[in-house]
């Protein structure tokens, strides 16, 4: 298990800490950098330098702590003890306008694409679709950024959670026809890998990382056909977002720098709906409050962190803020405003939601799926949040 704060170096960040990724909100910009105020553990007698300024020891907190411009994407933070010469190195991140920004996502999409294909002559528009539609209304209002998660395959497994007949469905088998449409809308529209198939469940701790690889090669290569390479984007929420190293890295090998996930721990700790598991890291995400599935949180104290960079996998992590299916229309709003006075420090939302709870033959069905993600995009709109390419903000 990765000790991420070093808790027990000699000398240690509290914050920031290795991969964070920085905003305005987390201290001032003046002259053209963002000027944070950094806090690191150390001996109370340690003579601590901080990129060369000396840093002050505060006995409240029991931390040395100094202000640090930064100045460009990455900065390497060293604080050194010249009592001693022991040291600790961080890389930071400062993101680019990231304040009051959002971008929506679903995950577990594929029907679309198999009753578009099955009736073409129905939809003589992709947003025709009724699964579509709500997200062209969110992106000509309000400007909403979409991207969908796709899987490879609809099996008879998959089907079996419908009472209509459905007939098998892979990607191979989508038609191009409607690749012209795609490609004008892939400014906004985009999509990704998500999983094989709905099942098996958390298959990044069960399917092997060849497997996942070239299950992912295969998705990337049907939506480059039948949408055009500007609608693939190297960003994701892994089904179920927990995985084994090997398979994270078989998702980064094939172009995912950026993984969504809401950071769940159950109570024994054991990983849930988190990429990383009983190492602290989830509950420095999540923050306090509850958590994307409306559940209590094992957090503890903090406003959590939008985005984080694990520096030594190349993998950066976005913060999954709502989960639509779970929150009752009525609800969306009170449910956002009390989210975000949780969280001050917040600048950047993450609402999603799940293709299969469109669908009236779905057993879980949801009759107003479309009617949720506008209220929540346009509640985000007149608070003052606009969408924009999550690459835009957090990537070089």
């Amino acid at each position: 298990m990765r000790d991420f704060f070093r808790v027990h170096d000699p000398v240690s960040f509290v914050f920031p800490i290795d991969g964070d990724c920085l905003s305005p909100l987390d201290g001032r910009e003046a002259d053209g950098a963002l000027h944070i105020p950094v806090r690191v553990r150390a001996a109370q007698n340690a003579r601590l330098r901080i990129n060369g300024r000396p840093a002050a020891f505060d006995p409240k907190s029991r931390l040395f702590t100094a202000e640090l411009p930064l100045y460009g994407y990455r900065t390497t933070l060293t604080a050194i003890d010249e009592y001693n010469g022991c040291r600790a190195d961080i890389a930071v991140f400062r993101l680019h306008d990231p304040v009051k920004k959002f971008y929506f996502t679903v995950d577990d999409a594929i029907v679309f694409l198999a009753e578009l294909n099955a009736c073409p002559e129905r939809y003589p528009s992709i947003f025709d679709h009724p699964f579509l539609a709500p997200f062209r209304a969110a992106h000509d209002r309000y400007g909403a950024q979409v991207h969908i998660n796709l899987y490879y395959e609809f099996n008879a497994e998959s089907a079996a959670d419908f009472s209509a007949h459905r007939a098998p469905f892979t990607l191979s088998m989508m038609t191009d026809r409607f690749r012209p449409e795609f490609e004008a809308n892939a400014d906004w529209l985009t999509f990704s890998y998500h999983a094989h198939a709905n099942y098996p469940n958390m298959p990044g701790m069960v399917q092997s990382a060849d497997f996942i690889g070239e299950s992912i090669r295969m998705v990337h290569r049907e939506i480059c056909r039948f949408a055009g390479p500007a609608s693939l984007l190297p960003a994701t929420t892994m089904h179920f977002g927990n995985a084994t190293l090997e398979t994270l890295r078989a998702f980064r090998d094939n172009g995912y720098r950026i993984q969504f996930g809401s950071f769940r721990v159950v109570d024994d700790d054991s990983p849930y709906l988190s990429y990383y598991g009983r190492d602290g890291l989830p509950r420095y995400l999540r923050g306090s409050g509850v958590d994307a599935y409306n559940n209590p949180s094992d957090a503890g104290a903090g406003s959590g962190r939008d985005f984080w960079r694990d520096n030594a996998e190349d993998v950066l992590y976005a913060h999954t803020d709502m989960v639509l299916n779970v929150i009752p229309l009525g609800e969306i709003i009170p449910w956002m405003e009390r989210y975000l006075a949780a969280r001050p420090s917040k600048g950047f939302f993450h609402p999603m939601i799940h293709e299969e709870y469109f669908y009236p033959d779905y057993v879980h069905y949801i009759p107003d799926c479309g009617d949720r993600v506008l209220r929540a995009v346009r509640h985000l709109y007149e608070s003052g949040f606009r969408s924009v390419p999550i690459q835009d903000i957090v990537l070089e």
